[in-house]
C-alpha cells in the first residue's frame, strides 16, 4: 500500500444527519468513524449523539443533558463526547445502539470543548485551558493555550496530543503538538485559518479542519510537510469536524448549505 501521505483522494458517499424528531437544523460538531464501518455524529444544535452506517442509515439517536462538542474514540465500541455543561460522557455502541455507560463531571466545572483519549485518561480543552481529566473527574491543568482550542487528537503510538486553534491571525499557532507538558508549534496561521477538526491517521499524519481557510489540510506528525487534501472546489465549506479510520476519513461542515451532511472519503 502506498503511504497514506502519497494517496489520492475521492469522495465515497454523503448522508444527512437530518432526523424527524430534530427541533432545529444540525450542528455536526464532532464525530468518530468506527472501525465496523459505523459513523457516531454529534448534534451540537440539537443536543443529541446519532449512529449511522457509512451508508448513510440512521441506526439509533441519545438526547443528552447539553450542548454535545468534540467527540473521541476510547476502544472499537466505544466513544466519549465533550458535554459543555461541564460533563464527559462515555458511550458504548454496540448492536447498533448507544448506550450511555457512564458520566465524567468536571470537578472544576469546566466546560469542555474538545476531547481525546490515552493511557486510561481524557484530555480535554476548554476556551482557556487543556487538562488532563481522571476517571473521579479530577482536572489537572496542562497547558493555556494562547487562543481558543475547540478540538483535540491523540496518536497512539507516540503519545503526542495534537490540538487546533481558532485563529486567522497572521503568525498565530493554528495546530500545536503537546508532549510531556509542553507546546510544540506545527503549523502556523497561513495555509490553515481558524483551525477546527483534527485527527490522526495510522502513519502519523495529522488532519486539520481549517474552517476560515475552507479546506483540509495533511501534515506529517511535525508539520514540516503538508498538503491540501479538499479545498472549497470540492465543496468543503466552513469544515469542522473529521475523524480517520484506516485509509477512509469523514468530515462534516458548519455552512447554512451542508451543515447536515456528512462526507465519507477515500486515500487510495
Amino acid at each position: 500500500m502506498r503511504p497514506l501521505c502519497e494517496c489520492d483522494v475521492k469522495e465515497v458517499v454523503k448522508f444527512s444527519i437530518k432526523c424527524p424528531s430534530d427541533g432545529g437544523s444540525c450542528y455536526a460538531a464532532g464525530i468518530v468513524y468506527l472501525p465496523d464501518d459505523h459513523i457516531v455524529v454529534v448534534d451540537y444544535n440539537n443536543n443529541k449523539i446519532k449512529l449511522f452506517t457509512t451508508s448513510g442509515k440512521c441506526l439509533d439517536e441519545m438526547k443528552v443533558p447539553g450542548k454535545p462538542f468534540d467527540m473521541c474514540c476510547v476502544d472499537d465500541d466505544t466513544v466519549a463526547a465533550a458535554i459543555v455543561n461541564s460533563e464527559i460522557h462515555i458511550i458504548k455502541v454496540n448492536h447498533a445502539k448507544l448506550t450511555l455507560s457512564s458520566k465524567i463531571k468536571l470537578s472544576n466545572g469546566a466546560h469542555p470543548r474538545g476531547i481525546t483519549y490515552s493511557n486510561e485518561a481524557f484530555t480535554v480543552s476548554t476556551p482557556t485551558d487543556v487538562y488532563r481529566v481522571s476517571k473521579n473527574g479530577v482536572p489537572n491543568t496542562i497547558v493555556s493555550p494562547p487562543s481558543r482550542c475547540l478540538h483535540l487528537a491523540c496518536d497512539p503510538r507516540t503519545g503526542h496530543i495534537y490540538g487546533s486553534q481558532s485563529t486567522s491571525v497572521a503568525g498565530d499557532v493554528a495546530v500545536y503538538r503537546l508532549s510531556d507538558g509542553k507546546l510544540t508549534s506545527i503549523s502556523k496561521v497561513g495555509l490553515l485559518k481558524d483551525a477546527f477538526g483534527v485527527d490522526v491517521d495510522r502513519d502519523g499524519n495529522v488532519y486539520v479542519c481549517g474552517w476560515a481557510s475552507n479546506n483540509v489540510v495533511q501534515m506529517s506528525g511535525d508539520g514540516t510537510n503538508a498538503r491540501e487534501l479538499l479545498t472549497s472546489s470540492d465543496g468543503v465549506d466552513r469544515p469542522i469536524a473529521i475523524s480517520v479510520c484506516g485509509n477512509k476519513f469523514v468530515v462534516t461542515n458548519q455552512s447554512s448549505q451542508n451543515r447536515s451532511e456528512v462526507r465519507v472519503f477515500e486515500l487510495y
